[in-house]
């Protein structure tokens, strides 16, 4: 049986605690602030016994009273001061020392068998505001309250109903009223205090919630701006480098190096496209368009293929590449996804190893898969590994052997890995390298291991002679997919808004739409893509984006259209078109 006491009632319990503390301490503010009050209403009472009551016995009241409400004063303003103890042992405490206190006062009444009736008709009405003004001292602690008055009205309302008269029976029950109203009024006093307890931890919690916002704000404004400036330089980078090797090009269109330079263009393109590929990817995980599709696959495969892509650029760099696999072991994971993870984890290695080795193991650790990508590189300082998995965060931008990079990477592999439910742990020395473990599960025995890997698919249909219509509303990217089309043997038609495109369209007979996300006059490419399927039924789509907005994601994934995001490659061109065709 569980007897840990539930969260919730943890909680209730420490406000339940605090609530009495705060009230135990307004009643100690307000018993010091009336301390002379009480001692000249002390005074008077006696002035009044002095007139009928011998000396010695009013000097030993008047004594006896104002020793109790010191001690009483000194014992609460400790107890204000002791944070260990208990509020309710506070309360405790104040109750028997207001009964002490009332009982005190509460003798008085013993003056007035030798008091006419008008003196102590003066000396109840003195008894009767003090235990009137108890109200705003003791009210937001009930118990405490009707300690004392219950104790220093009693004996005077005793004492009228034992005088026998109908006067004096009247006064007791107007006592017994008088109490009743004045308990009714302090439950009142305590349930505002209540309220404004309440009220006060409310706002308190809407301010440690604005500071949190707050916090979370200005920590966004200091990744924007750490992204502005990473994406000002590494965009610039490539960008500087197209138009340099452009350039060269229009000087010189049939020198004799111009496939170099063509080829230098589409890597120039290709950094670009890897940059915009990290944000297209956040914004997909904000958007919660990624879905992971878990399925066996063979890791030592996966593995394997993952390294012979990387060789070419690690013996560029003149770096050692070992991989250490397991053969024939079995994960459920998506393998696309799980792909993604390690080839940011190598290419983050492969940028910051100037020299040594990077390696990749796959190994069983306590019932788990472990993969592990270490590099001999420059290694994070530890106090920074916490902050590099944040987005827009670099360690050194200008570390050797830094390429370009918005500081995305381990940020989507965090993000990735909690997708797939992948463990991720980090450690890293300075100049001592990286290594970073992913914990995968092992393959159960009730999971069906994947079948053999099946034949290529043969090649899906010729481009020659497809006829494609354009809808963009920007003339240089018209143009350019326009003669791109045009060299792989499609026949191309072009709009430049919906209207544009259902006129060509009555004439041209297109078989595939290829229309931007965004058009001219807040017109969009997926209504657009509807209005001639209402015309040309069947029409086959492609929708192509630069929008990477959480919001656009999510309307593009509910439309059903396949969606290419730009700058499109020839490459995925192509199988673009092939993918439409073959479906």
């Amino acid at each position: 049986m569980n007897t840990a006491m539930p969260a919730a009632a943890v909680r209730a319990d420490t406000e339940a605690q605090e609530l009495t503390e705060r009230r135990f301490q307004l009643m100690v503010v307000q018993v010091l602030a009336v301390r002379w009050s009480y001692f000249f209403m002390t005074a008077v009472v006696a002035a009044v016994g002095w007139q009928a009551v011998a000396p010695p016995w009013v000097l030993a009241w008047l004594a006896g009273a104002v020793l109790v409400f010191e001690l009483r004063a000194r014992w609460l303003a400790r107890q204000a001061t002791l944070v260990l103890v208990p509020a309710q042992a506070k309360v405790r405490g104040a109750l028997l020392w207001n009964v002490a206190l009332g009982l005190a006062y509460g003798l008085s009444a013993l003056f007035m068998p030798s008091l006419g009736l008008t003196l102590s008709a003066v000396l109840t009405t003195i008894v009767v505001s003090a235990a009137a003004g108890a109200v705003a001292i003791s009210g937001p602690l009930l118990q405490v309250y009707l300690a004392y008055t219950l104790s220093i009205m009693l004996p005077f309302a005793l004492v009228w109903a034992a005088n026998g008269t109908w006067l004096g029976t009247g006064l007791a029950l107007l006592m017994a009223m008088f109490v009743s109203v004045q308990y009714r009024f302090a439950r009142k006093v305590n349930e505002t205090f209540t309220e404004s307890f309440v009220i006060r931890r409310v706002n308190e919690q809407l301010v440690a919630e604005l500071t949190v916002a707050r916090d979370q704000a200005n920590a966004a404004n200091v990744a924007k701006t750490r992204f502005l400036a990473a994406a000002s330089h590494d965009l610039r980078q490539p960008l500087h480098a197209l138009s340099l090797q452009s350039s060269a090009l229009l000087l010189d269109p049939r020198a004799d190096d111009t496939p170099q330079i063509a080829a230098a263009i589409a890597g120039s393109i290709q950094d670009v496209a890897a940059l915009l590929d990290s944000l297209l990817d956040i914004s997909k995980l904000d958007a919660g368009t990624l879905r992971a599709d878990r399925r066996p696959i063979q890791l030592s495969r996966m593995l394997e293929a993952l390294g012979r892509s990387f060789l070419p650029l690690v013996r560029s760099k003149g770096l050692r590449f070992e991989l250490q696999v397991i053969p024939g072991v079995v994960a459920v994971t998506d393998p696309m996804l799980l792909e993604r993870i390690l080839r940011n984890l190598v290419d983050n290695a492969i940028k910051f190893t100037p020299a040594g080795t990077i390696r990749m193991t796959l190994q069983v650790v306590h019932e788990e898969l472990e993969l592990v990508v270490s590099d001999t590189g420059i290694g994070i300082a530890p106090h920074l590994q916490a902050k590099v998995f944040d987005e827009f965060y670099q360690v050194d931008r200008h570390a050797q052997g830094h390429t370009q990079g918005l500081g995305l990477g381990l940020s989507i592999i965090s993000r990735l890995a909690l997708l797939l439910g992948i463990a991720v742990t980090l450690s890293s020395e300075a100049d001592a390298g990286t290594t970073i473990r992913l914990r995968l599960p092992m393959e159960r025995s009730d999971v069906p291991r994947p079948a053999p890997e099946a034949a290529p698919p043969s090649p899906g249909p010729g481009l020659r002679g497809l006829r494609i219509l354009v809808l963009d509303d920007e003339p240089a990217v018209r143009e350019g997919m326009s003669n791109l089309l045009r060299r792989l043997g499609c026949e191309v038609a072009c709009g430049a808004d919906t209207d544009e495109a259902l006129a060509c369209a009555r004439t041209f007979g297109p078989r595939i739409v290829m229309a931007d996300y965004r058009l001219r006059d807040d017109a969009n490419g997926i209504d657009a893509i509807g209005r001639l399927r209402k015309q040309h039924p069947g029409l086959l789509s492609l929708l192509i984006s630069g929008d990477t907005a959480p919001d656009r994601l999510r309307e593009a994934a509910d439309s059903g259209l396949q969606l290419l995001h730009k700058p499109v490659s020839l490459e995925q061109l192509k199988q673009a078109l092939a993918d439409l065709l073959d479906n």
